[in-house]
């Protein structure tokens, strides 16, 4: 259970605002994983792995496990993107 099944905050709005941040994470999670999915499909079709492209096509960006929830959160405009080309380097040169 997320929160020992409390709700966060002290209020019905306190608890909004953080139902709709939950939200937002959860989107940027998804989305952020499907970046890195599609990423990894275009490759492995683009060298001919239809093996691996197999595998891709059946990984859910609903998927957390990769993304530590712990701690404290920043969304800023100034930082750069996350480069996937490097997040991706590891699996597509055969090191995972």
């Amino acid at each position: 259970s997320v929160n020992r099944d409390q709700f966060r905050g002290k209020n019905e709005s306190e608890i909004v605002v953080w139902n709709e941040c939950a939200r937002l994470t959860a989107n940027a999670i998804i989305y952020f994983n499907s970046m890195i999915l599609s990423h990894l499909l275009l490759h492995f079709e683009e060298v001919g792995d239809e093996e691996k492209a197999a595998i891709t096509r059946q990984v859910s960006p609903v998927a957390w496990q990769n993304i530590n929830l712990s701690g404290t959160y920043q969304f800023a405009s100034n930082r750069k993107l996350p480069d996937l080309q490097e997040i991706t380097r590891p699996i597509v040169e055969n090191e995972v």
